[in-house]
């Protein structure tokens, strides 16, 4: 009983991965990407055209109470690997901040 429980549990944690979300399935690209040892040999990994094209209107959008936000990172964006970089773009809603040139209104 005990070693079927810890089968099961063993099971479940190799499935979430470490930080408890789902097996991210670009996950050996990125690792080949870390280990890379030169700029050439990322881009031998990433052979599409398709592998530096980011979609920030088909992406999961974090929203919140005056709009919502995109942000390509290594996780869904592999390209950006070893890059020291990520990309974020937002959508506000209405009523938004702005400025002219000569004043501000909040």
């Amino acid at each position: 009983m005990h070693s079927l429980f810890t089968i099961a549990a063993v099971a479940f944690s190799a499935t979430l991965g470490v930080s408890g979300q789902a097996a991210n399935p670009k996950a050996s690209t990125i690792a080949a990407l870390r280990t890379a040892p030169t700029a050439n040999d990322r881009l031998n990994i990433l052979k599409s055209d398709s592998d530096f094209v980011f979609d920030f209107n088909n992406n999961t959008a974090t929203k919140g109470g005056a709009g919502q936000t995109v942000g390509a990172n290594v996780a869904n964006f592999p390209a950006l690997t070893n890059q020291g970089l990520a990309m974020t773009v937002g959508w506000l809603g209405e009523n938004t901040p702005f400025l002219a040139p000569l004043c501000n209104t909040f």
